[in-house]
């Protein structure tokens, strides 16, 4: 798995590295997440953050790596492409 994240969720719970489907996804077939806050989709095999209390919230390594005032920097830098 990823390292531990240096985030929280939009609620401020703990994530989840998670280098898997989380359990709570296992109906869904593709194996793919989409990162809550930058919107690219990501394979869990290769890594990411889950939120095992809300469920249905993931984000990417790039995003979950990153502190929250780095991530927004990155989202708007991505936005300005």
């Amino acid at each position: 798995p990823p390292p531990p994240a240096q985030r929280a969720c939009h609620r401020g719970h703990r994530l989840t590295p998670v280098n898997s489907q989380p359990r709570d996804y296992r109906h869904l077939a593709a194996g793919v997440g989409n990162c809550d806050l930058c919107g690219i989709d990501f394979e869990y095999t290769r890594g990411g953050y889950h939120c095992d209390a809300c469920r249905d919230w993931d984000c990417c390594v790039a995003c979950g790596s990153q502190g929250a005032s780095q991530g927004k920097a990155a989202k708007a830098k991505k936005k300005g492409r």
